[in-house]
């Protein structure tokens, strides 16, 4: 995820300056569906905050509260393009403290103070987003144990230069404070932890995990986070926090263009059988022909083994598939079989939150029974002559 270089003029929110934008997804659950959740709250919280004003504040309580709010992981990236020196980037803020921006227009003013970087744009590119989040602002979104942060992203009306999309915008970290902090997970990244904690013979639990993840898209529902282990916690924050970023940049097009999120539910489905193959899930990334890369760049093969994968399970178990297809809309044939796109597309499309709120636990239920199915006849599915990975 990369932070947008705009030059527009900062705007002040209409809202009171010292106005934070936190949601709590209780107020949501059971009432409505996590694509619904989104956008109630993106022209509230997430948009405005795009053009919020703040002051820069100074490099010492800058990274003072990197250390105390991000996961090291964090600073240790910036370190990377000041030689090692973490006393360049507390100089290259105290070079610019003081000035008003937004979370919008900070770029601009953050590559010029750092050009003693080794990369000044990729060094601006992960202070943006941190900057902002230090002096208060972006929205938190609160799943229970698991607090998400989002900054950044465009705002309908934003002014952007030539060449700079929206969906090119934002950043999401994910924490469950005080024991893990905030962590802004790659694609790659993510997909190693479904790798750990899909794979057989391990700690990880995939009924809970999936159960977890399901019942806060269905319903918002988040009342069993705090029961996972750590690891499997860790995991569904940081899938949350990439599925909301993917979604809102879905959102910013009217949900017609850039469904990424679709693709990172996708990933984790079929994740349920490569990892229960004992195969690497981090095959799922792809470099794309324009040099951007992601999940979405595996797309195509990720369905077709998926549609062999359902398939499989169909002539398996077909009472566990019958469940979830039942339950779900669209004619199966539209997905060629594929039922982790096709509970990824009606997830995803506003006109069905009525059904699936009216069906959430039978959804979530049926969902997670379908990738446990999935998981524990892995080896059997492989041995049918489905591969074992993309």
């Amino acid at each position: 995820m990369s932070i947008t270089k705009t030059n527009s003029v900062p705007i002040p929110a209409n809202d009171p300056a010292d106005r934070l934008f936190d949601v709590d997804i209780v107020s949501f659950t059971g009432h409505a569906t996590f694509l619904d959740m989104l956008l109630k709250v993106k022209p509230v919280d997430i948009d405005k905050d795009f053009s919020r004003c703040f002051q820069v504040i100074d490099g010492v309580t800058y990274i003072a509260r990197l250390k105390s709010d991000f996961d090291p992981s964090v600073i240790n990236k910036m370190i990377n393009y000041f030689q090692g020196d973490e006393n360049k980037i507390q100089q290259a803020i105290d070079s610019i403290k003081g000035q008003t921006t937004t979370p919008g227009t900070v770029f601009n003013v953050i590559v010029e103070a750092v050009s003693c970087a080794d990369n000044p744009i990729k060094a601006a590119e992960l202070i943006t987003p941190t900057l902002s989040l230090t002096a208060n602002m972006g929205t938190t979104v609160h799943f229970g144990d698991i607090i998400v942060k989002e900054v950044g992203y465009a705002a309908p009306n934003a002014n952007l230069p030539p060449g700079l999309k929206p969906e090119m915008t934002g950043r999401g970290y994910a924490g469950e404070p005080p024991a893990r902090k905030l962590l802004d997970a790659s694609d790659v990244y993510y997909l190693s932890e479904i790798n750990q904690i899909l794979r057989p013979g391990v700690t990880g639990d995939p009924h809970s995990f999936f159960a977890a993840i399901m019942d806060v898209l269905t319903q918002c529902k988040a009342t069993n986070i705090g029961a996972l282990n750590d690891q499997v916690r860790e995991c569904v924050g940081d899938f949350l926090a990439v599925y909301f970023a993917e979604a809102d940049r879905n959102a910013m097009s009217d949900l017609k263009q850039h469904a990424w999120q679709k693709d990172l539910f996708h990933a984790t489905c079929l994740g349920s059988y490569v990892a229960g193959t004992g195969g690497d899930t981090s095959r799922f990334w792809a470099m794309g022909p324009s040099g951007r890369s992601g999940i979405g760049d595996t797309r195509t093969a990720r369905q077709q083994l998926a549609t062999q994968v359902c398939n499989a399970v169909a002539k398996i178990n077909p009472t566990v598939f019958n469940a979830l297809q039942g339950l779900i809309a669209g004619v199966i044939a539209a997905s060629g079989g594929d039922l982790f796109q096709q509970l990824a597309d009606y997830l995803n499309n506003p006109n069905y939150s009525a059904s699936i709120l009216a069906n959430a636990d039978k959804i979530s239920d049926a969902t997670t029974t379908f990738m446990v199915a999935v998981h524990d006849n892995a080896s059997l599915i492989m041995n049918s002559g489905v591969p074992s990975n993309i």
